[in-house]
Order: structure tokens, then sequence, then C-alpha cells
């Protein structure tokens, strides 16, 4: 066994251990969260809760005065505040996914709170505090892109509102509000970093979860949950994917013979070669001891053959290389994105798959099944 060749490079070893770590620490963040209608729900009950308060505040101020706006400008700005959110909440429970709305729904927040504190009665505008409000609870909803939107619209519109509120008045800002606003700018760019370091580590947590510590590649959850993702992608209601299942022949030799650091070698191998004879849009997956699953976004039967063929030809390759009498059988077949259930396509493809192995066509090679 000391003896054996090995023709894989040295950082294979290497990555096998430490590939998984290194994945989730490199890779970037979620750029976005999809949070459910229940979730959505709660943060327009929220907004219209914030919206009663401000109509509150300013009808039974007794002092206020008009400003930049009358009082029944506020009045109307606020009822369309409210308007406009019963709009976004309808298009919400009808389509809970929909970033356009989330940034909309932002920006309108800001712009409604930019007008309350431009037009705030008090010397020391309560007001401020909704800014908090709107950047917490978009950031911490939609994630840390929308987090750092939402922290730097409320900054620019604080600046703004607090700039013409204060244009008319001889005195300047006072001491108090100049305070109330650094401890409302250091509270939320302290949740937003203490934010990225939650994301961080959940991000980390989900990726071991859905990794295969050995290969790298996804595993059964990693692949469930990829392909969820690909089923809301627009692209798949114009291409049909084709699913491919890959099993090693005779691996059981391997382990038997050589022991399951060689079998473990071989397997990080196979996965290497496999990521290198497919594109980087396609997904892969250990789905088993040695079986493997690919789903090929866009590519018909006949280009799924020349890869089927691509990745025979290269494992092959490599196992005559180590002397190592295995092989590789693949079946695979083009499915409908509607509605499909990744168990039930195996099954069929499984089918192809051994009759793929009952067509030996000499030196290892396998005949692939085709739907």
């Amino acid at each position: 066994m000391a003896n054996r060749r090995r023709t894989d490079p040295p950082s294979i070893i290497e990555r096998r251990r430490s590939l998984v770590d290194r994945r989730a620490i490199t890779q970037p963040l979620p750029r976005l969260h999809l949070p459910t209608r229940q979730e959505q729900a709660f943060q327009f009950l929220t907004r219209y809760l914030f919206a009663l308060l401000g109509l509150l505040f300013f009808n039974l101020s007794a002092e206020f005065h008009a400003k930049w706006m009358a009082l029944w400008q506020i009045n109307v700005w606020l009822v369309a505040h409210i308007l406009v959110n019963t709009v976004n909440f309808i298009h919400a429970w009808l389509k809970p996914v929909s970033p356009a709305r989330y940034r909309f729904a932002l920006w309108v927040d800001i712009f409604t709170v930019t007008a309350c504190v431009a037009n705030d009665p008090y010397e020391i505008p309560p007001s401020l505090v909704a800014y908090i409000v709107v950047v917490l609870g978009n950031g911490m909803r939609y994630g840390m892109r929308f987090f750092g939107e939402a922290l730097c619209g409320s900054l620019l519109g604080g600046g703004f509102g607090m700039g013409i509120r204060y244009m008319s008045i001889s005195g300047g800002i006072s001491l108090g509000t100049v305070f109330l606003s650094l401890f409302g700018v250091i509270i939320v760019v302290y949740a937003y970093i203490l934010m990225g370091r939650v994301e961080q580590a959940r991000y980390r947590s989900e990726e071991v979860s859905r990794t295969d510590p050995l290969t790298g590649l996804f595993n059964r959850r990693g692949l469930n949950e990829a392909i969820d993702s690909w089923l809301v992608n627009a692209q798949w209601k114009e291409h049909k994917p084709v699913v491919m299942f890959a099993d090693l022949d005779n691996f059981k030799t391997v382990n038997d013979t050589y022991g399951h650091a060689e079998g473990d070698r071989a397997l990080t191998v196979v996965a290497t070669l496999l990521q290198q004879a497919v594109r980087s849009s396609d997904l892969i997956a250990r789905y088993g001891g040695d079986e493997f699953v690919l789903l090929l976004a866009d590519a018909n039967p006949v280009e799924a053959d020349v890869i089927a063929k691509r990745i025979q030809h290269k494992i092959e390759n490599w196992f005559c290389g180590e002397t190592l009498p295995c092989g590789i059988s693949i079946g695979f077949a083009e499915v409908s994105s509607n509605n499909w259930n990744l168990e039930k396509v195996l099954q069929s493809v499984d089918q192809l798959l051994y009759q793929s192995k009952a067509e030996r066509a000499g030196k290892g090679l396998r005949g692939v099944g085709l739907a």
C-alpha cells in the first residue's frame, strides 16, 4: 500500500480535511433573506402601529405649530403611508418573495420618518427613534444587504430631516438633540456589526450542515435546499433540468483490499474530477457512500450524454492509472421542472443507472442510460 501511485495533487488530502470550514468562511454571506408571510405580516402590523402613533403624536401635541407642513398635510402623509402599506401587505400575501417590494417599502418608511422628523414639534424630536425601528426591522428581516441600505438611507434621511428642520431656527440644534442622534447612530451601527457576526456564524453552521465533510460536495440536505432555490429561479420555467445519477463500480473492493483511507482518497479525487467535468452552474452532491447526483440546469439529453462520457473517461483513466479495479456507471434523464420530486426522479434515473451497469462496453466503460 505504501508503494501505491498517487496521481492526485498533494492539496487534495489537505482539502479533504478543511474544505467545509474554508467554504463557510470564505464564501460571501447570503445577500437576501426570504421571510415568510407571517414574518412580513408582523412587519406590516408594526408599520400600522407606528403610523397610528404618529397620527396621535402630532394631533394631540399641544406644542405643535406648522414648520414645513401643516397639520392636515402631515395627516394626509401618514394616512397615505397606511394606504400604501396596505397595498404592499396584500401584494406580500399574494407574492411573498419580491425584493423590489422589500426595497420600495423600506424607502417609504424612510421618507415618512424623515417628514415626521422635519416637522416634529419638540426641541428634541422623539420621532428620530423611528429610524432605529426602520433599520432593525428591515435589516434583521431581509439580511445584511438590506440592513446596510436601511442604515445608509436612515442616516441620509435623518441628516436631511434635521437639516431642513433647523434651517428656520436661529438657536441651532440643542445639545440634547445632538446626543440623541449620536446614541441612535451608535445603536444601529453596533447592531449592524453584531448582526454581521451572527450572520457569519449562522451561515457557517448551515454550510457545514449541507456539505459532505469528505468531498466538500453537497450532501442530501444541501442538494434539496439548492433545488428549492433553483425552483424559484425564472430560468427553470424555460429549461428542463437533466438529473444524472452516478455510481462507482466495484468500489467495495477498494475498501476491502486497500482500506478505507484509500477509499476516502478515491472518493475525494472522484469528486474533484466530477467538478472538472461539468460547468460551474451545475450542482453535484454525494448522495450515498459511492453514489453521486448531478443536476444540469440547462442541458439537453445529447449534451448530457457528452458530459456523462467525459466523466466516465476522466474517472476510468484515473482508476486505471491507480490500478484500482473500479469504474463508474451513469444514468440520466431530462425532467420537467414543474412540481417534480427529487426522490421520484432518482428512482426513475436509478433504473437507467442499473441498465447502464449491464451494458459494459469493455475496459471498464459503461453505457449511459438515455431517457
